[in-house]
Formats: structure tokens, C-alpha cells, sequence
């Protein structure tokens, strides 16, 4: 027998417990990670929703859900996802639920109609998998496009087969470009490009905080404010990197030739999977130097030795990830409300309190 639970009762300390063992068995994505929402709840100080689904006795199913504050009516239910900006820095992507692969569409369509029958009208699913909507539109919830992005990989397994390994793989003019740039890189720095990685956890920080350095740095020559401009992004990486490097799951290599510094990237090792979650790099005057496709091109070549399958380069329309993936995933972000008629008065709804806020003068602050 299935059933699904609401489980606010549950201690921080029995949700982490609850949690790790069923993340042991299904091996999910660093965003659906107890390491992941244990720095988070620490940092935010949020007290979740935990939805558990049960088959029997044994637990196949947990999420973390949300009410964010909204002016809009209804207030969506949130799937990991706080509504507030500070939070929501990190910006969660392969989201979704904690479930083994063969208990998923049962883990879904319970959860689907639970929560229509809990009454919630709305709920906000962020940066999942395009293929999770149709599980939920056959419940009765009907999906509004949020936005929805690409998410290029590199099938490193792929290119261990390949003759030649990854780089025959490249097209032409990227292998052309990336010669180019190792070559401008070897003269300017008085030898040849490697890879230069921490040691301990304290040397894993701080090249952490050079890279939020170079990567605000180069931002904000742009004029934009860069995503560690939150204090609570670099708060919650430090605290996840402390827990993370003692496992090796946390991938921070300097790229230098000879003495200049070329970047660094922040990237996760988990379940033989690279994933490429941000980095920084020193921008030179000369354009053929090019840090980013140098920097992920010579690591997807050292996590192919390293013996990872797929080095994913995460959500994002750069250059030069167009140039490197040979894959993608997509992901979309969509909200769900009751469908038909309960959407349509939901819709009705939202207009007349739109209207009313547009009649009604703003309260003026009330004195403390």
C-alpha cells in the first residue's frame, strides 16, 4: 500500500537520518544530496516541509517543500525552493525528488495527487526534468512554462572508445581555437598550461574565494553583480565545501602556465559524475586567450584519466560550452495549478486581487 505524509514532526536529526539512507540507494544529483540541504538549512535557517512516501513500511520517496511569501493568490507550495532571493542564490538544477530510479513514476504520481487532495492549488517546480510534467498533467495539475534551459554535458565514456580521445571529438575550429589559446598561454606564462590543486581543506577555501574573486571581478566590469554578490552564496559554499573535500566530492584546480594564472573552477565529483558549477578567470586583452574553453576542455581530458563518465558543464548558453558538450539535458521550471475549473477560478482570483491591489493606496510602514 502506498502512502504519502507530511512528516513537520520529524528532527533535523531524524530527516538527515531518513534522508542518507535513502539517498545510499538512489544515487542521486549533488542538488538532491543531504550535503547539499544540510549547508542550506544551516545557512537559511528554514524549517522545510518534508513530504515522505511510503510503500508499506519501507520509505521510496522524500522532498522538501516551501510556502514562499507571494503577493499573488494562491501562495505556491515550493518544491526546494525558499522564495526568497538570498536563498535561492545557489539555484538548484536536476531537481526533483529522492527515490530510486525503479520506484520514480509510482514516487510521483503519489505525490501529485496527495498533494491535489491536500487542496493546495498551486506548486512551483524548479529545474526539473521536462519528461516529470506529463506524470503530473495525468493528476489533474495544469503546467504554466517558467523558463526552461539546456544543460550541455560531455559523455567522457564516450570519448574514452573514441580514437584520438576527447579532443577528436571537438569540431575543427574549436580544436583550432583551443591550440591557439595553450599556445598564447605557454608564451605569456614561460611554460606550459597544468592543472594546480589544493591539498587540505584550507587550501580547497581559499582558492574558493580567489575564484569568487576573479569571477565577481569579471562580472562586474560588466556591470552586473555576479552570482557570490549574495553573502549567503559564499556562506553556504564554504560550509559545503568543509564537508565535501574530506569525501573528495569538491574539485577546485587552479589553471596556470609557468607563473600566470589562467582560473579556477568549483566543480563537484559525484557518482562518477563532474559537474561544473562556477568558476573564475583571469580575462586577458588578447582574445585568442580563451580561459573558459581551455580551463574545461584540459579538465573533461583529466576526469576522462580520472575514470568519470560524464563532465557536465550545468545550465547555460556560454560559448563555450556549446563548443565542448557533445550532450544535453534539458530542464524546465514550470508551476502546476488545479486543473480545469479549480485553474480557472484560481485565474479569476488572481485578477480581481490584482485589481483590488492596483485600487487600494500601499499601507504606510507600521511604527515600531
Amino acid at each position: 500500500m502506498i502512502r504519502v505524509s507530511w512528516e513537520q514532526n520529524w528532527s533535523r536529526k531524524t530527516l538527515a537520518s531518513h534522508w542518507q539512507a535513502l539517498e545510499a540507494e538512489a544515487r542521486p544529483t549533488i542538488f538532491l544530496s543531504w550535503a547539499w540541504w544540510a549547508a542550506w538549512l544551516e545557512e537559511s535557517g528554514l524549517t522545510p516541509r518534508p513530504l515522505a512516501v511510503w510503500q508499506d513500511e519501507r520509505l521510496i520517496g522524500l522532498s522538501l517543500w516551501f510556502k514562499p511569501a507571494s503577493r499573488g493568490w494562491p501562495t505556491p507550495l515550493a518544491l526546494h525552493l525558499a522564495g526568497q532571493a538570498e536563498p535561492d542564490s545557489v539555484y538548484i538544477e536536476y531537481n526533483g525528488w529522492l527515490c530510486r530510479a525503479e520506484d520514480h513514476a509510482m514516487v510521483s504520481q503519489a505525490m501529485a495527487q496527495a498533494l491535489a487532495h491536500d487542496s493546495w492549488l498551486r506548486l512551483r517546480l524548479p529545474g526539473i526534468d521536462p519528461a516529470e510534467v506529463p506524470l503530473w498533467t495525468a493528476c489533474g495539475w495544469r503546467p504554466t512554462l517558467w523558463k526552461q534551459h539546456r544543460a550541455p554535458w560531455i559523455d567522457l565514456a564516450q570519448s574514452r572508445k573514441t580514437e584520438g580521445g576527447y579532443r577528436a571529438r571537438l569540431s575543427r575550429n574549436t580544436r583550432q581555437q583551443l591550440h591557439r589559446a595553450l599556445r598564447g598561454y605557454a608564451q605569456r606564462g614561460s611554460g606550459e598550461v597544468r592543472l594546480i590543486r589544493p591539498t587540505s581543506s584550507a587550501q580547497a577555501l581559499a582558492h574558493f574565494d580567489q575564484m569568487v574573486d576573479w569571477h565577481q571581478h569579471s562580472w562586474q566590469q560588466r556591470g552586473q553583480p555576479g552570482a557570490f554578490a549574495p553573502a549567503f552564496m559564499r556562506a553556504f559554499h564554504r560550509r559545503l565545501i568543509a564537508t565535501l573535500w574530506p569525501q573528495g566530492a569538491v574539485d577546485l584546480p587552479l589553471l596556470q602556465a609557468g607563473d600566470h594564472p589562467i582560473g579556477i573552477a568549483y566543480n563537484f565529483l559525484w557518482h562518477g559524475v563532474a559537474s561544473s558549477y562556477q568558476s573564475g578567470f583571469c580575462y586577458d586583452a588578447d582574445p585568442r586567450l580563451k580561459p573558459g574553453l581551455v580551463t574545461h576542455c584540459l579538465l573533461a581530458e583529466d576526469y576522462l584519466e580520472r575514470g568519470l563518465d560524464r563532465y557536465c558543464l550545468l545550465a547555460g548558453a556560454s560559448r563555450y560550452k556549446q563548443s565542448l558538450a557533445d550532450c544535453a539535458d534539458a530542464m524546465v521550471w514550470v508551476d502546476l495549478t488545479q486543473a480545469p475549473r479549480r485553474a480557472a477560478l484560481i485565474a479569476l482570483a488572481e485578477r480581481i486581487s490584482g485589481k483590488i491591489r492596483r485600487i487600494l493606496p500601499e499601507r504606510p510602514p507600521t511604527p515600531s
